[in-house]
């Protein structure tokens, strides 16, 4: 990744003065900095994630809103995944202050999470058939 490479070890760059920089950092816990040195566990929820996520979407409907949450969720599920069995711990590089420094995998899970309220809000409810 490009600020492995160019952005030194416990340094930042500056984008937007004062709302965005690009800051690395390594996360070996979860969101926010829980559950630190869980990073096993954190790995076996989020494979099992992955997996609940491919067959939670082959039984759906043809939603595209359905399809673009759900495929926001896996791929930042699967980058964080990656991250965690590779270096150990999920790499966070984007700095907007004052937020927690986070990285494009957690973006598309959070983004996916908000797309997936919508659509069990505003998605027509099927008449239940338990009697």
């Amino acid at each position: 990744m490009l600020v492995r490479v160019f952005v030194p070890s416990g340094g930042s760059v500056t984008v937007i003065p004062g709302v965005f920089d690009i800051t690395p950092e390594s996360n070996p816990g979860a969101a926010f900095g829980i559950l630190q040195n869980w990073g096993h566990l954190l790995a076996l929820i989020s494979l099992v994630v992955v997996f609940a996520l491919v067959k939670f979407r082959l039984q759906r409907s043809r939603s595209r809103l359905l399809a673009v949450a759900l495929g926001l969720l896996l791929g930042g599920a699967t980058g964080n995944l990656i991250d965690r069995l590779t270096i150990g711990a999920v790499f966070d590089f984007l700095d907007f202050h004052p937020w927690p420094v986070f990285n494009l995998a957690d973006a598309a899970v959070t983004l996916g999470g908000g797309l997936l309220l919508v659509y069990w809000i505003a998605a027509p409810r099927q008449p239940s058939t338990d009697n």
